[in-house]
């Protein structure tokens, strides 16, 4: 790659002229001279140019003049050489150049090239060939950059020097070179002699641009065909941005995974090297101007920050070089030193092309070497090019070295900058280099590590970004097995922790299942084996992990796992009582979600894109570009949307390629959206305040979640939901979960242990019912709610009952088809409802009144409250009526209770001291008979006999005494007015009937006279009821302030004669 086909000036073979004695002491005074002119004759132009320099009143100026007339008369010039000069000088004065500083610096050039540089005659001829083409051809702008630059570069090999850097060349050769148009061809060997110019006239110069333009980058090597348009050198991949972050993250603009792009701080514009603000398009050689001098380097130059990091896929090998037009300089094998006072590097064995018209270097190859933490790297140098003005180069594509990390050499691009250190830091962060592609292997990056990737350098930092944009893979294991998986384009390669702002995580559970983030923060520290991953700042800021194993979407902040534990950690970093992870089923579904993806978009994005995947043949990937043409929508616009689809697990995307892969979820809501699928409503909340939200342990694969409240089976949240025990619930796989605690459906609250609810088959197994409550609300005598809970509980016949609840078809857990006999509840072994509760009767009654519930099924759980609901079983009463096989439904208080019909023969109470007919009934006000009741020889008729476990009472509507004779006592025969209360008390085998206020007496015969030596009898009277064993509606109708107006009549069977009724 080089400058061949250039005309180069053919070296003179004459005889060196006699050389002059040199002069002693300050130069003389120059002789009389006649401004503007200069002799032809070479004795009388060294007088003229004395003259003319002492002219200038210029001490540096008169200096020179007084070293070239002592050059002059020595042999170090040749005679056709000082010829050659005369005449160049007096085609200087006929354009008007000055002397100084222009004769000034052709001067110093020739004593330089004479003395410091050693020229060869034929490359002193070079010289002065290049110049004299240089301008006759050249603007008078060129020719006096070729002045100062051959001037600095022979008087110390300075190809830039100021008061802050310098570059400069040593060692090697130099030849010199002229070419009236760019042609990117190979270089000249050096120190052959170019053909003779032939005697043809030059051409005349042409005059400068007022305006040039920047010189655009040489080729190194012929093109033969048209190179594609590239960046600067740089890339934009060698800027503070991609560099500053501890964890090289490299990300701009969230897009995926593909080519991130930030907009550059609001400063003041950078100064351009290589034109990195723009990158220059490359022109055929023809096609190239000349440039304008580049800016003097200043040290705040250094601090200012560059374009952000925006890799590229171009063939960086095909490096095209700038043009190298007008009069160069050539050095080869040279070393060239590139610093300031505060750091410098040297690059070794260089070659390249000095252009002073561009002010850049265009080289052909080098080297450069240094050590990071005392291990030696070397990068060999294939084409590249820098502004000579500023000590910063980049270079590729370039071959790094580095024994001690690399386990062979990797192709890249490398930046040096000298910059300042800032306070605090090991290094400057130069010299960095960057791989072209993701195909590094690093050796000894830690034990049970395995790394093939990119790889990048800043200073002694290692990280992992490459050129392409491609991930890096790393991949961590554990006593022969791999533990997780990570993607990034950047790592933090450190000795003991590595790092990532961003990197695609999979963590390996069993041979088939695992946990997946397509973006989160990475940190893992090699030495405790520790894997840290957090949200990170972007995209996939919320997005959530994908567990496959449980079906679930974990949305949390952070992951925490010791590798050599079986157990990884769930958790949420601030705001812990108030901030919830959010364990979700992988075919959750509400339309409110799906809605909001829509946004202000003309188009359902996600809608749109499935939509055109099935009239593709249901094609999984698609290109934006192309999808925004068919679809007639802007392609930026389709490219956020698709940004914000990949943020919430939609879809996959690559905003480097414009490629996006729809995912299973994107499917699933479209079709769930339609109508064509079915979903579930599995979402839970937990709220932890210890911030360990969930913890998966790896040997069981249970997935433990702490502080859930509560968690719903459908989107109705008073239907069917879950109150876990200590908040503690455990998912299985495919979204089974078992817990302990509460499950509520509709009216039935099931509270147990050991239950398990199974996804697949949509129900919950309950191995340990401890009850079952049925929630029902009190209501008046009139039906009209009171407010007050009237809730009866299912109690275990045994130790535990079992049973299943039954919360949907299998097919419709979604629920969006209605169907009533859901949910429905079937008890494997039963259940029994005892009556002894405060709320039935004041708590009048113990264990003994029950329903026995044999195994049972129940549906329409929703409607458990209506009447038409109910259990089948038995009822027991301790002995107050019968065992009677009834079904226990709800009654109108809202009460558990049955109403039954009795047997024509009616049913005998209190095991056969009286007798029932027409109905019983169980609710609230206890154990009634609605009908008639008889005792003795009497009937009596009420719409509620209260029947107690030893006691009757009532307020009466019939009621009669028939005559009956026994053991020589008369009852007599009675007529009871309506409202009479009555009071049987069955362990004294007494009743007691009482008138009510204002009532008429009984209607009854003369009470029959006691005969003698007769026993006192038990006697049944008729007197008013305790308040304490009284209805409270009972109650509030009698008192004892009117006992007075009632007559107390006996009607007894004589167990004492002669005893008298009290």
């Amino acid at each position: 790659m080089g400058l061949s086909g250039y005309s180069v000036a053919q070296a003179q073979t004459k005889a060196p002229a006699p050389k002059a004695a040199l002069p002693a002491g300050t130069p003389a005074a120059a002789p009389p001279y006649r401004v503007g002119t200069l002799s032809k004759e070479p004795a009388q132009y060294m007088l003229d140019v004395q003259s003319m320099m002492a002219a200038t009143n210029n001490a540096a100026a008169r200096a020179t003049a007084a070293r070239l007339k002592e050059l002059w008369g020595t042999n170090r010039l040749t005679s056709s050489q000082q010829a050659r000069i005369v005449a160049l000088s007096q085609t200087m004065l006929d354009k008007k150049f000055r002397p100084r500083p222009h004769f000034e610096s052709l001067f110093s050039a020739i004593i330089g090239g004479a003395t410091a540089a050693k020229l060869s005659d034929q490359q002193m001829d070079q010289y002065l060939d290049v110049f004299g083409q240089t301008l006759e051809k050249e603007a008078p702008q060129e020719t006096e950059k070729f002045l100062f630059a051959t001037s600095r570069f022979l008087n110390g090999g300075y190809l830039f020097r100021s008061g802050y850097s310098s570059l400069r060349a040593m060692g090697g050769t130099v030849s010199f070179a002229y070419s009236p148009i760019a042609a990117p061809e190979s270089n000249l060997e050096f120190g052959v002699a170019a053909p003779a110019p032939k005697d043809a006239p030059l051409p005349v110069a042409k005059p400068a641009a007022k305006k040039p333009v920047a010189a655009a980058k040489a080729p190194v090597k012929a093109a033969p065909k048209p190179a594609p348009k590239k960046k600067a050198s740089s890339s934009g991949w060698d800027t503070a941005d991609m560099w500053s972050s501890s964890s090289g993250g490299g990300w701009g603009d969230d897009d995926g995974w593909g080519a991130p792009v930030k907009k550059a701080p609001a400063k003041k514009p950078v100064a351009a090297t290589k034109a990195s603000a723009k990158a220059p398009v490359k022109t055929a050689p023809g096609a190239a101007k000349a440039a304008p001098a580049a800016a003097v380097a200043k040290s705040t130059d250094f601090d200012d920050p560059l374009p952000a990091f925006t890799p590229s896929a171009l063939p960086y090998e095909d490096y095209l070089a700038p043009p190298a037009r007008g009069a160069v300089m050539v050095v080869k094998d040279a070393d060239i030193y590139m610093g300031t006072k505060g750091d410098s590097v040297v690059l070794k064995k260089v070659s390249g092309t000095a252009v002073p018209n561009s002010g850049r270097f265009i080289a052909t190859g080098g080297q450069l070497a240094w050590t990071v933490k005392s291990n030696p790297v070397t990068a060999d140098l294939g084409g590249f090019d820098f502004a000579m003005n500023k000590p910063e180069f980049t270079a590729q594509p370039v071959t790094l070295t580095y024994p001690a990390v690399l386990e062979a050499p990797v192709k890249g691009a490398l930046s040096y900058k000298n910059v300042r250190r800032k306070p605090g830091a090991a290094d400057t962060g130069y010299p960095r280099f960057i791989s072209l592609t993701n195909d590094a292997r690093i050796k000894n990056l830690g034990e049970n590590i395995q790394y093939r990737g990119g790889l990048s350098m800043s200073g002694s930092n290692i990280l992992s970004a490459a050129l392409d944009g491609s991930l890096s893979n790393l991949i961590v294991s554990l006593d022969g097995k791999p533990k997780f998986k990570a993607a990034s384009r950047a790592y933090v390669l450190g000795d003991s922790l590595i790092t990532a702002s961003r990197a695609a995580i999979t963590i390996y559970q069993g041979a088939k299942d695992s946990v997946t983030h397509p973006g989160a923060q990475l940190k893992y520290a090699k030495g405790k084996q520790q894997l840290k991953l957090a949200r990170e700042d972007g995209l996939y800021k919320n997005t959530p992990y994908s567990d496959s194993y449980h079906q679930m979407d974990i949305r949390t902040e952070a992951l925490a796992w010791n590798l050599r534990q079986p157990t990884i950690d769930f958790e949420v970093l601030s705001a812990k009582n108030q901030q919830s992870a959010d364990f979700e089923s992988n075919e959750f579904f509400t339309n409110n979600r799906y809605q909001q993806l829509k946004s202000i978009n003309r188009l359902h994005p996600l809608q749109m894109l499935v939509g055109y995947s099935q009239a593709h043949n249901n094609v999984k990937t698609v290109n934006v570009n192309e999808l925004s043409t068919n679809l007639n929508t802007s392609e930026p616009n389709m490219r956020s949307s698709m940004a914000g689809l990949a943020r919430d697990g939609y879809v996959q995307w690559n905003g480097q390629t414009g490629n996006v892969t729809i995912l299973p979820k994107g499917a699933h809501y479209v079709a769930s959206a339609r109508d064509k699928k079915d979903y579930d409503h599995i979402a839970i909340k937990s709220l932890s305040g210890s911030g360990r939200n969930a913890t998966l342990n790896l040997n069981t694969n249970e997935l433990l979640v702490r502080g859930v409240d509560r968690f719903n089976f459908s989107n109705d949240s008073a239907a069917v939901f879950v109150r876990p025990d200590s908040a503690i619930i455990r998912i299985q796989k495919n979204r089974n979960i078992k817990f302990n605690g509460t499950v509520v459906a509709s009216a039935m609250r099931f509270k147990g242990r050991e239950f398990n609810f199974d996804y697949d088959g949509f129900y919950v197994d309950m191995a340990k019912i401890d009850s079952i409550v049925i929630r029902g609300e009190a209501r008046d005598a009139k039906g009209k709610p009171t407010g007050k809970r009237a809730d009866f509980a299912l109690t275990n016949k045994g130790k535990v009952s079992t049973g299943r609840l039954f919360l949907n078809d299998p097919n419709n857990k979604s629920g969006r088809k209605k169907k009533g006999q859901y949910p429905a509840f079937d008890s494997k072994s039963g259940a029994n409802v005892y009556f002894g509760k405060p709320d039935v009767l004041g708590g009048a009654y113990d264990s003994t009144l029950v329903f026995d519930i044999p195994p049972f099924k129940l549906d329409s759980l929703n409607g458990i409250g209506k009447a038409a609901s109910g259990f089948n079983g038995t009822f027991r009463s301790g002995g107050i009526i019968p065992d009677i096989q009834t079904k226990l439904t709800v009654q109108e208080d809202g009460s558990l209770g049955f109403v039954y019909d009795v047997p024509k023969d009616g049913f005998p109470l209190y095991k056969g001291r009286g007798r029932v007919f027409s109905k019983v009934k169980m609710n609230s006000r206890g154990l009634q008979g609605d009908g008639t009741i008889t005792y003795q020889s009497g009937t009596f008729t009420s719409n509620e006999f209260v029947l107690y476990r030893d006691s009757v009472v009532a307020v009466g509507r019939t009621g009669a005494v028939a005559l009956k004779k026994a053991e020589g006592v008369d009852i007599p025969k009675m007529a009871l007015p309506a409202g009479y209360l009555m009071h049987w008390n069955v362990r004294q085998d007494s009743m007691y009937l009482t008138t009510p206020p204002r009532a008429r007496p009984f209607a009854c015969t003369p009470r029959p006279t006691r005969k003698p030596k007769q026993s006192r009898p038990t006697t049944l009277r008729a007197r008013p009821c305790s308040r304490r064993r009284m209805p409270a509606a009972m109650a509030a109708s009698t008192g004892r302030s009117r006992l007075s107006n009632r007559r107390n009549l006996p009607l007894s069977r004589t167990a004492t004669l002669g005893a008298k009724p009290r």
